[in-house]
Order: C-alpha cells, then structure tokens, then sequence
C-alpha cells in the first residue's frame, strides 16, 4: 500500500482523459432503481479521490433526495465539484481498514479501489458489516480481459492488482454470503503519444500496478503493449453485492 501524491492524481486524471467510454452511467442508472423508494440515503464511498464518483452519485439521485455520503481515502486532492445543499459530505482520511465508521450504509461504493485494500476477504468482511440488511454494495474492478490489466501482468506477476479480478471477488464474496450480480462494461481505450517518453512510461506503470514509487522500472513486454494498443480493450466488471438475508424485491 502506498500514499496517493498530486502526481499519482494527476496521472491517473491523464489516464482517464484518453479512455473512451464510461460505465458511470449504466450504474447510476441501476442505483437509481434500486433506491428509487428511499426518501433518504447513506452512502459510504471507498477510495474517494477528488470526489468525482461521490458527485456523479449524488447528481444521478432525484434532487429532492436527502443524502449522505461519508468519503475515505488517504488522500484527498483538490476537488472541483460542489455538491448541493442536501447532499452531506464528511471526509475521512486515512485507511478504510483501520478508520471507525458509523454503521449503516444504504450504499457501499468501490469504484476501481479495492486494489488498494490488502486483504479482499477483511475488506469485503467489513463492508458487510456496515451495510444494511436491504443494502447494496457496488464494486467496480477490472476484469480479467482489461488491457490495463494486462499491462499490469507485465511488471510483476506477483501484483495484487493484476490478480485481483471480478471473478476473484465475485468468489470471494459468495464465501462472505453475499449474492452477487454482475455486469461488464467493455469500451476502447488508446495511448497516444503521451506515453512516448521512458518517464511518461514509468508514470503510467506505477499507476497501473498500484505500487506508485514501488514500481521502479518499465520491461520491454510493457512498453511493447502500450505502444502496440491501439485501441486497447479496456473493460470492467461491475458487482452488485447483497445480504443473501434480504429477499430480493423487482426494482
């Protein structure tokens, strides 16, 4: 595990401006359906950042919605969003494995963040525990057929990032009692000539094994894929975790 920096935040923001596509919508759209009854919601949001996926959140809700989202994350860069006046925000700084939380979340969100968690069994543990009973948990992470996992696969073989898939959780959490849903949302993404330079390369390596200054070098099997991806296919898995207490109503 490693501290976020200006720098990592500012790679990953260059990252996220070269890929076409984005799956925010087809999961707001599912929240919003699931949720659609509720006049209120509390929402824990893991690995929150600039507090870019918090925003989309509360902005995909009907506005007449009361929410609260408690953000965690050892860094928080500048954010240019404001949220509107019933939409809480409390930040949280430090690791969600040691952090106290108040339990019970409505909603548990973990977009592309679990890689940085260690143990994916704890995590996931202590996710249920603070979820209510007809809550949801919503884990966004890469499957196994994403170029940036493959770029991944060719630092180290022994990366957690590069081993942890949405097969991997999706067993994982069946083992915690979840029942679990799943989608997988696949669009095109290109590295253009950005990356073309060896320290550019060694930026883009230490944000996709998510080691930051761990990583120390690029193989010539990494800089090969990057410069050869064109598109690359970029694909995720989105989970939808439940208490397999909770009886599963049509929404």
């Amino acid at each position: 595990m490693f501290v976020m920096t200006p720098h990592y935040h500012h790679t990953l923001g260059k990252l996220k401006s070269i890929m076409r596509g984005s799956e925010s919508k087809s999961i707001n759209q599912e929240l919003n359906r699931f949720f659609a009854k509720h006049a209120s919601l509390n929402i824990l949001d893991i690995g929150s950042g600039d507090m870019s996926n918090a925003y989309s959140l509360s902005e995909s809700f009907s506005h007449d919605k009361q929410i609260s989202i408690d953000a965690v994350d050892i860094y928080f860069p500048d954010s240019p969003f404001t949220f509107r006046k019933n939409v809480h925000i409390e930040r949280i700084v430090g690791d969600f494995n040691n952090v106290e939380l108040k339990p019970l979340y409505d909603l548990i969100y973990c977009r592309q963040s679990l890689y940085y968690l260690g143990d994916v069994h704890a995590a996931l543990s202590k996710m249920r525990g603070l979820l209510k009973d007809d809550g949801l948990i919503c884990i966004v992470i890469w499957d196994k057929s994403c170029v940036l996992r493959q770029l991944c696969m060719c630092l180290e073989e022994t990366n957690p990032a590069s081993s942890l898939t949405g097969e991997v959780v999706e067993h994982i959490s069946s083992d915690l009692c979840f029942s679990v849903s799943k989608d997988l949302f696949v669009s095109e993404i290109n590295f253009d000539t950005q990356y073309d330079t060896e320290d550019n390369l060694l930026s883009l390596a230490k944000l996709v094994s998510r080691r930051g200054e761990k990583t120390k070098f690029v193989t010539d099997k990494f800089r090969e894929l990057v410069r050869n991806s064109q598109p690359g296919r970029r694909a995720n898995a989105i989970l939808y975790l439940k208490k397999t207490s909770f009886e599963n109503k049509a929404y």
